[in-house]
């Protein structure tokens, strides 16, 4: 019985639809996926092992295996997985969680042992078993893991089964005679031995007679055997290459084959009955093949492919023999008529003039024509005149989404990918239709990945029908995101990337261009805000006022001007002519505006310092204050230089060092005794020494200390010692008044170790001031301590304290604040302000030395202070703290206000801010800003890499890998806003740099919850204004998780492809308009033209074309070369047959196939 007859007359009466290639039987499904696949409900009746089905009211539609929407599930019996797997979808986790006191138990049986679970790898190749004991060990204990990790540790148990972390001392560097217990795991690392050049050293050492050694002596490598006995290499596997493995040799199997290689291709391999050569054998003169058996010697010569086949040539057996045979070959070309590999079914094809061959691919059983594929080989549909072969499939389906031609693959019996060609919604009209793409996942069912609408729209991550809002939305990405704000989970969440392959010279750029009175944007934002951050380039139509701006929770951040001032942290006030300007606009008063940490190396390399440069090269730096290392490495000095003319390096005036040392002019301190000495008007002043002679010398000059000899210096009444270059100070003793005088019109300082001030005729008689080392120092009245100095306080005893003034409008006051610290206050009542000069612990328990202004009405913070514990120098912050590393300069602080730091040059100057380390001679960092040009560039390792620039473009950003910029505006583009550099000139190639790469530094970008990898690229934004919510209406990014896609979606749009020739590749997004294909809002792909577009061309062809039904319409078109008229067909596959289907006439045929014998 011809079965496909039978089932194709119940498939005509719509009832059933057999699938004989599949053995599937489809009851109301014209498509089984099962051995027997039912649409709809079963009412069963009769018996089963004597029970009435009927009796128990039970159909199959009733039977509920949906887990998704019963919140409560209960079993009845074991579950059987059947061989499939319990999975979370979304990263969920998979909870077992007993009830009570129950433990989750995995049993064992006979088959597998005692019971255990396994964690495999991210591939699921790979993996560890825990396993219990067996039954005969008899054990039942629990393993207890520690509560916290241990770095460099392992895990060992006590008598009770808890787990501890231990560490093993591994340091062998100082232990001469180190002894292992038992094996040594090199956790990753080397064992490495210098080069061996003399005796035994540096070599791995085998044997009590140094009888194996491993090294190498420089030059080349050694195994070196000195012993008696046999060198023996053994291996499961043992392969012989170069270093990188990437040329074989030879290699050794554990069957005992051995192959040799020649270029990593394998030439010669042993078997077991012998050896295969792979290439020419040559021989100086002839090839002897002996029997080795009881059988004839004899040649295969087998076929190109994989060797699947051979031909013999066999010498006869011996008993047929009279005599040596000799065969000649014709020298002339030709082939034996031979009809080989034929066997039952096989079609025979000719392969030459003489020679037939049974295909063994092809065969004919009586009833199907099978063509078994293999390599590359498919089916082609051409023609030799100018029409257009089809594939049609034509169906009368009733409702959308119904299959009207399928395109399966299939991966060794599973089905793993669809193309479905389905019917539209105009389920009256039916003249429209969509088009769905499927895959599956491993593990997973065949699942709808995206979907081409009936309006064009392309619609990716959709599984059913869908359409996307807008008119003009061509292409939708969708995808379920994971809650988190970590850069893993970010990327995780990544919809589209776009990514540039092939040459690493390859260019990439990103445009958004907008119009000349819009803005261009891009935004970053999250459920509850679609704007929250973005950066926008604000056009406007004389591109004067241009600006670009950096948004961060909704406010400007930073702006870049037109005329290119840049204002960090300010909103809306920007001061007019300000090239920088940094702004706090959250308030509270203080906070740092500018740190310079330098966190090189220590040394007596020049730190960090604020430059000023001009000259006639532009380059020569004119003046610099900053700090540079002491030379012993601890410490820093504080120096000012200048240059005196307008090219090369200034050079250091001034110096402070660590110690409090000055240095003037060379920037050298001088020796112990010398004197400063001006140099006039046009040099620097020196250090000199002053004779000693004082008999000869009429105007003796002292240059160092005077030594008396144990004698005086005797002056008479009223001749003084004078001091200063005006005689500012003299000591001398007046006769008429009997006095000591100290006269000076300026401030006197005493200076000793210990100073006393007595009053009375005797040394002793009455205390008035004692000074002591320690610092501390003592006032006395009527020889009565009145009051005392210690390092923090001034203490006043035996009375109080009283300051008088006469001015009106000032006060003076000496008091003791807080933190024990001393102020001595000035108060200007008219302007309600206090100007204070502070010493003691301000703030903090940290001896600092400030100066502060404020209003009294509301204490404003300290304007300046000094800690000379930590060398922080903060400046209108009191309490202001910043990283560490970070915090020489503070400037402000987070309750201070707006802080900010102004470097100011010329109109044609620079302003800079450089960066430099104890490796460079100069500045490897560098931040500068030339007024001229108006341009802000930012150096590394003494190399331009971007630069901001306000007088192309209004407010360009570009980046360069090394290399100059180059190039001008083009025309056409109404702004670039964003701009890559590669190459130096045209004369030269193009670098081989990313211009923009999204990615990781450190393998693998885990989200931290379920081990995969997340996704990265670039999103567009939309937002009405600023305060709404950002919409997002596109992307580009990569996807690691799990699917490993590149992928392209649009929410609000088509995904258009465009090419346009006609500007000799000078094109932009604007000019750039002939269309190509698109991505529709439906998902469909759709060409850019009608009748316009081709799929491959007559030399580029596409292999195969994996479709369902085919529908053929050159309406709208040209009409064909035959008859002149245009038609609308669908092709259909049957079971035993393919159909052609007339949509105009709804007429319906069956192609007449031959069947091929």
């Amino acid at each position: 019985m011809n079965r496909s007859r039978v089932t194709g007359d119940l498939a005509s009466q719509g009832n059933i639809f057999a699938d004989i290639a599949n053995d599937r039987v489809g009851i109301g499904s014209t498509i089984p996926t099962q051995k027997l696949d039912v649409d709809g409900n079963i009412a069963v009746s009769g018996t089963v092992d004597g029970v009435d089905i009927a009796a128990l009211n039970t159909t199959v539609g009733n039977i509920t295996t949906d887990l998704v929407t019963d919140t409560s599930p209960q079993l009845g019996g074991a579950l059987d997985v059947n061989g499939q797997d319990i999975t979370s979808t979304s990263n969920g986790n998979i909870d077992i969680n007993p009830h009570g006191s129950g433990l989750a138990i995995f049993l064992g049986n006979s088959t597998k042992g005692s019971g255990a679970f396994k964690l495999n790898c991210e591939a699921n190749s790979h993996g560890i078993t825990i396993k219990g004991p067996p039954h005969s060990a008899g054990q039942n204990y629990t393993l207890t893991f520690p509560s916290s990790i241990v770095g460099n540790g392992f895990l060992k148990t006590d008598s009770s089964g808890n787990l501890s972390f231990a560490v093993v001392n591994t340091d062998l560097e100082y232990d001469t005679s180190p002894t292992l217990g038992g094996s040594l795991a090199t956790n990753g690392h080397f064992i490495q031995f210098p080069d061996s050049t003399t005796g035994n050293q540096n070599k791995a050492v085998f044997g009590g007679g140094l009888d194996l050694q491993i090294y190498h002596d420089g030059s080349h490598s050694y195994i070196h055997d000195g012993g008696t006995g046999n060198l023996k290499l053994r291996s499961n596997n043992f392969r012989v290459s170069n270093a990188d493995e990437s040329k074989m040799s030879a290699t050794f199997q554990p069957a005992g084959a051995v192959e040799l290689y020649n270029n990593h291709s394998k030439k010669f391999e042993t078997t077991s009955s012998g050896i295969d050569v792979t290439g020419t054998v040559t021989a100086d003169n002839q090839i002897v093949l002996n029997s080795g058996d009881s059988t004839p010697a004899r040649i295969d010569l087998y076929c190109e492919v994989s060797n699947a086949h051979y031909t013999r040539l066999q010498a006869p057996a011996h008993s047929t023999y009279s005599g040596n045979v000799t065969v000649t070959i014709p020298n002339t070309s030709g082939n034996l008529a031979v009809l080989a590999n034929a066997a039952n079914n096989r079609i025979v094809t000719a392969t030459g003039t003489h020679a037939m061959t049974g295909e063994s691919n092809l065969t004919f059983d009586g009833t199907d024509v099978i063509n078994t594929l293999s390599g590359s080989g498919g089916y082609k549909i051409s023609t030799t005149s100018d029409i257009a072969p089809k594939i049609i499939g034509d169906a009368n389906r009733a409702s959308q989404r119904a299959t009207l031609l399928s395109v399966n693959g299939h991966w060794n019996g599973t089905h793993v990918t669809m193309i479905d060609h389905q019917a539209g919604p105009d389920t009256t009209n039916k003249d429209d239709g969509q088009l769905a793409f499927y895959t599956r996942v491993s593990g997973g069912s065949l699942t709808q990945r995206s979907l081409i609408n009936s309006t064009g729209q392309t619609l990716i991550g959709i599984t059913g029908n869908g359409t996307e809002a807008g008119d003009n939305t061509k292409l939708c990405v969708r995808g379920t995101g994971t809650p988190g704000s970590g850069p893993s989970t970010i990327q995780n969440n990544t919809v589209a990337t776009f990514r540039m392959t092939g040459s690493a010279a390859h260019a990439a750029s990103i445009a958004i261009l907008a119009g000349n009175t819009g803005s261009s944007a891009v935004h970053f934002g999250d459920t509850d805000n679609d704007i929250i951050g973005r950066i926008l380039y604000n056009h406007t139509s004389s591109n004067t006022s241009d600006y670009f701006e950096f948004f961060l929770q909704g406010n400007r951040r930073f702006r870049i001007q037109g005329n290119g001032n840049l204002c960090i942290g300010n909103d809306s006030n920007f001061t007019a002519g300000a090239k920088v300007e940094i702004r706090d606009t959250i308030g509270g008063g203080g906070g740092t505006g500018l740190i310079l940490n330098d966190i090189g190396s220590s040394g007596a390399n020049e730190g960090l310092h604020i430059e000023w440069r001009s000259g006639s090269d532009k380059q020569a730096d004119q003046c610099r204050i900053g700090q540079t290392a002491n030379s012993t490495g601890s410490g820093s000095n504080f120096f000012i230089a200048t240059n005196s003319g307008d090219s090369g390096s200034s050079t250091t005036r001034f110096l402070i060092g660590s110690a409090g040392q000055l240095g003037i002019g060379g920037a050298t301190y001088g020796s112990s005794g010398q004197v400063l000495t001006s140099g006039g008007a046009s040099a620097a002043p020196t250090w000199t020494t002053i004779s000693s002679d004082l008999v000869s010398d009429t105007s003796p000059q002292l240059g160092g200390d005077l030594d008396t000899n144990s004698f005086h210096i005797n002056l008479d009444d009223d001749h003084a010692v004078r001091f200063g270059n005006s005689n500012d100070l003299q000591i001398y003793h007046n006769n008429s008044s009997n006095t000591n005088e100290f006269t000076s019109p300026l401030s006197t300082n005493f200076r000793g170790k210990n100073l006393y001030f007595y009053v009375g005729a005797n040394v002793s008689s009455e205390s008035a001031i004692m000074a002591y080392a320690n610092a501390q120092v003592e006032l006395y009245h009527n020889n009565v301590k009145k009051v005392t100095t210690d390092d923090e306080s001034v203490f006043i005893e035996n009375g109080g304290l009283r300051i008088t003034n006469n001015q009106p409008h000032f006060a003076a006051n000496i008091s003791e604040c807080s933190h024990n610290r001393m102020a001595l206050l000035c108060n200007q009542i008219r302007q309600g302000q206090t100007i204070a000069f502070a010493m003691g612990a301000i703030g903090d328990t940290n001896s600092k030395m400030g100066f502060q202004s404020f209003d009294t009405s509301n204490n404003s913070s300290h304007a300046f202070n000094i800690n000379p514990y930590g060398g922080a120098v903060t400046i209108n912050g009191l309490n202001a703290t910043a990283n560490a590393g970070a915090d020489n300069l503070i400037i402000g602080s987070t309750s201070s206000g707006t802080n900010g730091i102004t470097i100011k040059s010329g109109t044609t100057g620079y302003g800079r801010l450089y960066f430099s380390d104890t490796d460079s001679t100069s500045s490897a960092g560098q931040i500068e800003y030339h007024h001229g040009n108006e341009h802000m560039d930012f150096y590394g390792n003494g190399s331009l890499m971007m630069r901001i620039d306000a007088t192309e473009d209004e407010g360009q950003l570009r980046f360069t890998p090394n290399v100059t910029f180059s190039g001008t505006r083009n025309s056409n583009v109404i702004n670039e806003t964003f701009i890559l550099n590669t190459s130096e000139s045209a004369n030269n190639a193009y670098h081989d740099n990313h211009h923009m790469s999204f990615g990781q530094t450190n393998g693998n970008w885990s989200d931290g919850t379920g081990g995969a990898d997340t996704s990265w690229g670039l999103m567009w934004h939309y937002a009405a204004n600023a305060s709404a919510v950002r919409q997002v209406r596109a992307g580009i990014a990569f996807d690691h998780k799990g699917t490993e896609q590149f992928k392209i979606w649009s929410s609000y749009g088509d995904i258009v492809f465009y090419q346009d020739l006609a500007n000799s590749g000078n094109e932009t997004a604007e000019t750039c308009d002939t269309e190509c294909a698109r991505f529709d809002a439906n998902g469909h792909f759709v060409p850019g033209a009608n009748n316009g577009r081709d799929l491959g061309t007559t030399a580029k062809k596409w292999r195969n074309i994996y479709v369902m039904d085919m529908h053929f319409s050159n309406e709208g078109g040209s009409p064909n070369s035959v008859d002149g008229t245009t038609g609308n067909w669908t092709l259909q596959e049957g079971a035993d047959g393919i159909y052609m289907i007339n949509n105009k006439n709804g007429k319906k045929y069956e192609m007449m196939l031959k069947e091929v014998q």
